[in-house]
């Protein structure tokens, strides 16, 4: 999972921590980490994983927003194996 710095940190965000620099500086924020926009978890083999994995299909999130997604259900129907391999073909995969 790749983590990074949230692009809209505030202090309202249950992950929202104060973080000390190396040079002793307190600065405020919290975390994005990698969102994969078909759930990683359904698409466990072959060609629907690697269209998974796609960059296209991947997607830096606050967590908290990452959070949210996962608990609604908000997501994407699965798409036809036809348009997984175009995509992967399209992608060099």
């Amino acid at each position: 999972m790749a983590y990074g710095e949230c692009p809209e940190a505030n202090t309202d965000c249950k992950y929202f921590v104060a973080m000390p620099k190396p040079n002793g500086n307190i600065e405020n924020g919290c975390f994005s980490d990698a969102h994969h926009i078909y759930q990683k978890e359904l698409y466990k083999a072959g060609t629907a994983k690697r269209f998974s994995r796609l960059a296209e299909n991947v997607i830096q999130l606050c967590r908290s927003e990452h959070d949210e997604i996962h608990a609604t259900g908000d997501i994407p129907d699965m798409p036809s194996i036809e348009h997984m391999k175009e995509r992967l073909a399209e992608n060099g995969k």
